[in-house]
């Protein structure tokens, strides 16, 4: 019989696994296109400016909930070379969890 540490251990495991599908692929692409391109065509952490105004644009997942769409979003965010955290390990994108009904006066609210 498993003793309650392997146990515990086992289900931390199994909590990071990740099967890909044709989903991760797809949401990277999205957010790739939202960063400039460098002079050797590799994407920067620069925002991509769309309009006149010099506006960014941005990706929404929708689902059920329990689908993924967070693990979906981090993971993909995570994976990005562009994003990877700066030479003294500053991150470059900023995550937060925003509790329901999520506003953008309550995002606000949430970040650090």
């Amino acid at each position: 019989m498993m003793d309650q540490h392997t146990a515990e251990q086992a289900l931390e495991a199994l909590r990071k696994l990740h099967i890909g599908t044709d989903r991760d692929a797809e949401a990277a692409s999205h957010i790739e296109r939202l960063f400039e391109k460098d002079a050797a065509g590799h994407r920067t952490p620069v925002a991509k400016r769309f309009t006149k105004t010099r506006e960014t644009r941005g990706v929404m997942v929708i689902g059920e909930p329990g689908s993924g769409k967070s693990h979906l979003v981090n993971r993909t965010l995570e994976k990005l070379p562009m994003l990877r955290p700066q030479e003294d390990g500053t991150p470059r994108y900023i995550g937060c969890v925003v509790p329901s009904p999520a506003t953008f006066k309550s995002m606000m609210g949430e970040l650090p």
